[in-house]
């Protein structure tokens, strides 16, 4: 597999679809095209969690767990209420795969709050592609950490994968994880760019840190 990468220092989980007007959530079950699964319950310790119990996806099946978990987590973080982000401590997840084999995951809901800022700097990175703004992204990125501008090669490698595939028609994030390099913590968004004919991975990096919201790494898998 080919991939096509801007990344300086590293090396190189709600959905969206989006297009230059409209933006929709999709689920867990419309993401992974599975059965799920939600449970509100209490602990012992009286302290209340959400479970969501994924299974008899293939999809699943093919990620790494820790990455797809914690994109649900988010997910499932996002379609909580304003009372039960108060109340609820942790979220979580159980993954069951085809094979009938289980992986489980437990994600505070305060640390979600942290990941859920940096997605909205992830959709506002995502939404420039889709619309093809691709001055934006320069001007989002981390000049220090990734010092050429993408502008250019980044136009030249959707025109060739539109002229493959179709039309670019949104994006679909199915994946979440933290990385440590020696610049420091990032977190990686792995999300799919959807065209008429075929799903794209692509990857952006951004600094884990609240409030330092430039990307420090970006590629597309292809």
């Amino acid at each position: 597999m080919k991939t096509t990468a801007f990344v300086a220092a590293f090396l190189l989980l709600f959905s969206c679809s989006d297009n230059t007007q409209t933006k929709s959530k999709k689920t867990i079950a419309e993401v992974y095209n599975a059965q799920v699964n939600k449970e509100r319950l209490t602990r012992d310790t009286n302290e209340e969690y959400v479970k969501i119990t994924v299974s008899n996806s293939s999809m699943i099946d093919t990620l790494h767990p820790n990455v797809s978990s914690a994109n649900i987590a988010l997910l499932a973080y996002q379609e909580m209420t304003a009372n039960e982000k108060e109340s609820i401590k942790t979220i979580d997840i159980e993954l069951i795969t085809q094979e009938n084999k289980n992986a489980s995951y437990s994600y505070q809901v305060d640390f979600m709050k942290g990941v859920e800022n940096k997605f909205k700097v992830f959709n506002e990175l995502s939404s420039a592609i889709i619309n093809k703004d691709f001055k934006l992204l320069d001007q989002k990125r981390n000049s220090q950490e990734v010092p050429q501008a993408i502008e250019g090669l980044l136009e030249q490698k959707l025109q060739f994968l539109e002229k493959n595939y179709g039309e670019l028609k949104g994006y679909t994030t199915f994946g979440l994880a933290e990385q440590n390099s020696s610049v420091g913590s990032a977190y990686q968004f792995q999300a799919y760019l959807n065209f008429d004919k075929r799903d794209v991975p692509y990857f952006f990096h951004l600094f884990t840190e609240q409030g330092k919201d430039e990307w420090v790494g970006f590629s597309i898998k292809n």
